[in-house]
């Protein structure tokens, strides 16, 4: 339909495949899971450390020592935002918080620092906005929880009740902040809106597919004009774009991911774990796609720590619960005989 060779179809999808990462990468995190969250945490700290170093280079010798990819480069040069290495230290900052929840820990001081470090760079550098967003609303999430633990049940409902609206209300003031449909970059947000529009009145294209793995500038692709010249790209518009690309096996796969994915949280964590997941998961279908290619890697990672997750803590918990039948047992044993 398109009249695209085979060979550049490829070129546009080769990517994809990435998701298979998943199968050893979670039988990985099954046979060593602590040395697998360790370097994960290393290769974070490290990460961050270069960033807030070229940020300061940045800032008082207005020079770029780090070498970046094309996209990156392209983008730094055009609006002077560093964006590599973001997509990484949002996964970074998901699995430590989520295993600090599930220790039922306090995180560590280079914790703190990793997060604080974090939102500098997202705010003054990288101008991630939906990083950004996700990374305070993990955050805040974890503190909510967290600050309520030894309350009864009673003022725990009171506390969550007063709270949810402090938060909603500090979410919208930061979106609004963020000016997605106003200020300086308001034009980013705009051509989104426009571009979700333009994917979901055209699915129909082609029949049951959809547009296929076809140039961003194809005006067939989705691509074309948006507000102030802006282009329409599938990756800018989260789950929408997936299914714009594979059409009703893009439907599919959200179905079938959502079963899935509702029958694993049953059995994974408190409540406040399981918000969490959801914040993470969920919070990128809205504007980050995850099979973009910058991000492909670390949705299958995401998936296979989620695995390990539940492994380790249900094997860790169950073993509790062994000792602590055990224990009474012996005890009285231990009584009779003596």
């Amino acid at each position: 339909m398109y009249q695209i060779s085979l060979r550049k179809t490829i070129n546009l999808s080769y990517y994809y495949p990435i998701v298979a990462y998943f199968f050893p990468f979670a039988w990985l995190v099954k046979i060593d899971f602590s040395f697998v969250l360790k370097s994960l945490k290393i290769f974070a700290y490290i990460d961050l450390l270069f960033m807030l170093i070229q940020d300061l280079v940045l800032s008082f010798g207005g020079r770029l020592f780090l070498s970046l990819d094309p996209f990156g480069q392209q983008m730094f040069m055009n609006t002077g935002r560093i964006v590599a290495g973001t997509d990484f230290l949002l996964f970074a900052c998901f699995v430590i918080i989520l295993a600090r929840k599930l220790n039922h820990t306090l995180p560590s001081y280079i914790e703190v620092v990793f997060f604080s470090g974090l939102v500098f760079h997202l705010f003054f550098f990288a101008k991630s906005r939906m990083i950004l967003l996700l990374v305070v609303a993990i955050i805040t999430v974890a503190i909510f929880f967290n600050s309520s633990k030894k309350f009864t049940t009673p003022v725990r409902l009171l506390f969550y009740s007063f709270c949810s609206v402090g938060i909603l209300a500090l979410m919208n003031m930061l979106i609004a902040k963020m000016s997605f449909f106003s200020g300086d970059r308001a034009a980013s947000g705009q051509v989104r809106i426009q571009a979700i529009t333009y994917y979901l009145n055209n699915l129909g294209l082609n029949k049951w597919f959809g547009f296929g793995f076809t140039p961003f500038f194809d005006q067939i692709g989705g691509g074309g004009q948006g507000v102030d010249g802006g282009v329409f790209y599938t990756s800018d518009v989260g789950m929408i774009g997936l299914v714009a690309i594979f059409g009703a096996l893009g439907v599919f796969f959200v179905i079938l991911f959502l079963l899935i994915f509702i029958r694993f949280l049953r059995s994974f964590g408190d409540f406040s774990v399981k918000t969490i997941v959801i914040v993470y998961i969920f919070g990128q279908w809205i504007s980050l796609s995850s099979f973009d290619i910058s991000r492909i890697l670390i949705f299958p990672m995401a998936l296979g720590f989620l695995i390990g997750f539940r492994d380790h803590f249900n094997l860790r918990d169950s073993m509790l619960k062994d000792s602590s039948l055990v224990c009474p047992v012996k005890q009285r044993l231990t009584t009779i005989l003596f």
